[in-house]
């Protein structure tokens, strides 16, 4: 049996045909007559004009400039002192300025500065006092324990770069999620004007059948009953009609919100449009170990595997973080400096110093409970990682053996539609030969109407199908190929 019409976006669909149905002419601006709609005019349209998609390219130039802004982490860093005391017991004033380069190798930090300070200064801040041409100095700070392996600004910059990564595989999530609705709507509403020309052409053999029992009836040939029951067939295959209509513009409505002009507003595309080959019917064979082993692969590039990937990958960065933290703080600083000018001979000699930094702290509860707290979350991501691509195989497979069965029934509905079609044939030759009734005459165009239309609906659950696969496979048509060739 064919799958429901899409429900999907029913109080959007809903508000759209009210607002159509309170104003005619708006409906008529929303159409739109290109020669043809293929499944591909629906992907290319959904990718450019809708909303959803614009936003998720959006939120991808987010996590760029996320990104952009943790690499500002190591930016070099210019930070600049001045005093001036002009009165008092010790007239002075000095200016010291620092440049702070952090290089992102193993936490070392490159630093340069300049000193210059002129006056009397009390013994406190003799360091401030330098020869005429003031005081240079470079050096380099280099953590040994804490910070060495990674920081706080390491950390951040690798996480936002696999939120950049993360970014593209959320996209390639909504991008595949809303064109698959959109194929499924295409085909839907593919299906239900094909059923209309199958419920039109019902009536029409009905109406022509009326002009001649009329007139039969007016010759006094055949009762008045024959007649009113031929209008009773009438009644009950315009009711019909009506309803697949109503069907046909409610997908047609609900199309449009995928099917959009350059300025993302919705359009209706007119029947004419859809009139499309139907796509060849396949199987897909899992005899083959490349096949299965393909699959494996493919289970394993779904955008949503991919992103529990990521996250993993961030949370073990912030676990190695958060470990690094249980370390004690030990820091070697390594610099040289020199006075310039007139002053001190003592001063203008090069010095090279060496210091030491040891800090640790006396409880580590903090540091401890996010260490575990992070630890319990990546054992749950492995976890949910693992229960996905269980669930995604079975519904590869799950989808393939959809594929072959619709293929089969699709060949046995189309025969049943042949036969149906001659029997109808005979029983109306036997009707005009007086052998037959009016009764079965109807009741074996009823029945090759339905076989007809089972037929068209056994197609669209076979692309209901397909679309699932070729979701799987990102909408690559090379895959889709690989798979139905091997």
């Amino acid at each position: 049996m064919a799958k429901q019409f899409p429900t999907t976006y029913s109080l959007a669909v809903s508000a759209l045909l009210a607002s159509c149905l309170a104003s005619p002419l708006s409906l008529a601006h929303s159409h739109t007559n290109p020669k043809r709609v293929t499944p591909k005019t629906i992907i290319d349209n959904v990718m450019a004009h809708y909303p959803s998609i614009i936003n998720a390219k959006r939120d991808i130039a987010i996590a760029k400039a996320k990104a952009l802004s943790a690499h500002g982490a190591f930016d070099p860093r210019l930070q600049s002192d001045f005093r001036d005391t002009p009165n008092g017991d010790y007239v002075n004033w000095y200016t010291d300025s620092t440049v702070n380069v952090p290089t992102g190798v193993q936490g070392i930090n490159l630093f340069a500065g300049y000193l210059n300070g002129k006056g009397d200064f009390p013994s406190y801040e003799k360091n401030f006092l330098t020869n005429s041409r003031g005081e240079f100095e470079v050096g380099a700070e280099l953590p040994l324990l804490k910070g060495r392996a990674t920081d706080a600004m390491r950390t951040t910059l690798a996480n936002a770069l696999i939120g950049v990564d993360l970014s593209h595989i959320l996209f390639l999530q909504k991008r595949n999620s809303i064109i698959e609705k959109a194929l499924n709507t295409y085909w839907t509403l593919v299906t239900a004007n094909r059923n209309l020309s199958v419920y039109r052409h019902l009536l029409t053999l009905a109406r022509e059948r009326n002009v001649a029992l009329s007139t039969q009836f007016t010759h006094g040939d055949i009762a008045k009953i024959v007649v009113t029951d031929n209008l009773r067939a009438i009644m009950k295959r315009r009711a019909e009609l009506t309803a697949m209509l109503l069907k046909a513009k409610q997908t047609a409505i609900e199309l449009s919100l995928f099917y959009r002009d350059e300025n993302s507003n919705p359009l209706v595309i007119r029947p004419n449009a859809l009139k499309v080959k139907y796509l060849p019917i396949r199987r897909i064979s899992l005899k083959h170990k490349k096949v299965r082993q393909f699959l494996s692969e493919l289970v394993n590039e779904q955008p949503a595997v991919l992103a529990i990937a990521a996250k993993a990958k961030q949370l073990a960065n912030t676990i190695g973080y958060q470990e690094n933290n249980l370390l004690p703080k030990l820091s070697v600083k390594l610099y040289t400096d020199k006075d310039n000018g007139r002053g001190s001979p003592t001063l203008g000699k090069r010095a090279y110093n060496a210091a030491v930094s040891f800090a640790i702290p006396l409880f580590l509860r903090e540091a401890r409970g996010k260490v575990s707290a992070a630890k319990v979350k990546y054992l749950a991501l492995a976890l949910k990682k693992k229960l996905l691509v269980e669930q995604l195989s079975a519904k590869v497979h799950q989808v393939i053996n959809q594929i072959n069965y619709n293929a089969r029934q699709i060949g046995f509905l189309k025969r049943q539609a042949e036969l149906s079609r001659k029997v109808e044939s005979a029983e109306k030759f036997s009707f005009r030969k007086g052998s037959s009734s009016l009764f079965i005459v109807n009741q074996r165009e009823q029945d090759a109407a339905a076989a007809r239309i089972a037929y068209i609906n056994s197609r669209l659950d076979y692309y209901y199908a397909y679309n699932d696969l070729y979701r799987l496979c990102q909408y690559d048509s090379s895959c889709i190929h690989h798979l139905f060739s091997s």
